[in-house]
């Protein structure tokens, strides 16, 4: 039997609809995902960032020998004031090197050069600041001074005197979790992304049936369920007419006479 033109028309629109509804649906869903990944990796990242720098200001506020136990990954060198000399505080690493190679870059310039270079580096004492040697591994470090003192107590590690040390950490520590979140993230959005590319139509076409139904349509001439009902008026279908009455054909008061 040829389906009429009005009813194929209207199966089309029908799927072009959900079509529709469908991919509007996965493109705000990937949007939303996408807007969700941005604000997670910029403020875990910028929380990465503000522990790394207040582990790098608290391990330069350490005791020299505290430092040279180089715990926690941290590395450190160490510039003598009085003699020039310089060297390693913890063992040999890339990060090590790195801050070796920018003390030996101050040795032999004046005190107050020195002081002019590492002002140039972070404007404070403890202040942590980016340090890159040629295209070593980005170091996040900070520099004090330290007093002939605090130096007589680890002999062992660096000469006595006036000096100047730098701990700090590799730069890349701050962003070492967010490989495996973004991953996750990614893993997660297209999990979903395709669950709806699989599972929408049905989910949209659930929504756009009519409430109480299956889904399917009811073939015309179908009889109504029974508990359908039809509000009418009291007073019947037609509303009430409003008109005067009829002139009566009795006597008026005023002509009638007394007794």
């Amino acid at each position: 039997m040829k389906r009429a033109p009005g009813r194929a028309r209207l199966t089309r629109r029908s799927l072009s609809l959900r079509a529709r509804l469908l991919t509007g649906l996965i493109a705000l869903t990937a949007t939303f995902l996408v807007v969700m990944g941005v604000v997670t990796t910029v403020v875990l990242g910028t929380l990465e960032r503000n522990q790394l720098n207040g582990e790098v200001r608290l391990a330069s506020s350490q005791s020299v020998n505290w430092i040279a136990a180089g715990t926690e990954g941290f590395a450190a060198a160490y510039l003598s004031l009085d003699s020039g000399a310089t060297g390693m505080i913890t063992a040999d690493s890339p990060t090590a090197e790195t801050l070796l190679a920018e003390v030996k870059s101050l040795s032999g310039l004046p005190r107050r050069e020195v002081f002019a270079r590492l002002a140039s580096l972070a404007k404070f004492e403890r202040q942590p600041f980016n340090l890159t040697i040629d295209g070593a591994p980005t170091v996040r470090a900070a520099w004090r001074s330290v007093s002939t003192q605090a130096t007589m107590s680890a002999k062992h590690v660096m000469p006595t005197g006036t000096a100047i040390i730098i701990v700090g950490r590799p730069a890349s520590d701050a962003t070492s979790n967010m490989g495996g979140i973004i991953l996750t993230e990614l893993i997660t959005g297209g999990a979903l992304i395709a669950l709806l590319a699989v599972c929408g139509n049905w989910l949209i076409g659930r929504g756009l049936a009519a409430p109480g139904s299956s889904g399917q349509r009811r073939p015309a001439g179908a009889a109504f369920p029974d508990k359908f009902f039809v509000m009418v008026r009291s007073e019947g279908l037609e509303p009430p007419r409003f008109y005067s009455l009829p002139p009566q054909g009795s006597a008026s008061t005023n002509s009638a006479t007394s007794a």
